[in-house]
C-alpha cells in the first residue's frame, strides 16, 4: 500500500509543525501527554509513534502506524476516551471537559462531537485516512496528540 507511507510522512510534518504553535497562552509549551483509547484500549498516536521512531526502522514504524489506524465504515462511530497524563503520573479523564478541543485536520471524512465521539460520513468515496486533533489546553496545562482513522465507505 503506497498511501501509507505517503500519508504517514505528511502527517508528521503537518503535525509536527501544528504541534510547535500548539497553546492559545504566551510562552505555552504543552507539558502533559494525551493518551487516547477507545473502548479501554489506548490508541498509539502520534505522540507515541514519535517516541518509536528513534528505535525502530521505517518498516517496523510503518508497521506500528498501520496497527495504530482506527477503522471505521460510512456511518459507524466510536467513542473516545482522552486521558490527561502529567508529569508526575496523575492521570484525569479530560473527554468532555471544556478545555479539551478536538478537530480534523484535512478533509472532512469523519465529524467529532465536543465530547469525543467520532462518526465517519457518508458522502466520500475510497479508502481514506483521517487525522484528529486532540487538544487540551489551559493557562496552566496543554498537551496534544493526533490519531489517525481509516475511512472505509464502501462497506
Amino acid at each position: 500500500m503506497m498511501r501509507i507511507p505517503i500519508v504517514f510522512i505528511f502527517c508528521f510534518t503537518v503535525s509536527s509543525t501544528f504541534g510547535a504553535a500548539i497553546g492559545g497562552y504566551e510562552g505555552d509549551a504543552p507539558n502533559v501527554e494525551l493518551q487516547v483509547s477507545i473502548n479501554g484500549q489506548a490508541v498509539a498516536g502520534e505522540r507515541e509513534l514519535e517516541k518509536l521512531s528513534s528505535t525502530l526502522t521505517e518498516q517496523e514504524l510503518r508497521a506500528a502506524f498501520d496497527k495504530s489506524l482506527i477503522p471505521l465504515t460510512k456511518g459507524q462511530s466510536v467513542q473516545l476516551t482522552v486521558e490527561m497524563i502529567e508529569s508526575s503520573g496523575m492521570r484525569s479523564d479530560v473527554t468532555a471537559n471544556p478545555a479539551m478541543f478536538y478537530d480534523v485536520v484535512g478533509r472532512d471524512v469523519f465529524s467529532v462531537s465536543n465530547d469525543g465521539l467520532v462518526t465517519a460520513l457518508s458522502d466520500n468515496s475510497g479508502v481514506t485516512i483521517g487525522q484528529l486533533l486532540v487538544l487540551y489546553n489551559t493557562p496552566e496545562k496543554s498537551g496534544f496528540n493526533y490519531v489517525y482513522f481509516d475511512i472505509d465507505p464502501d462497506q
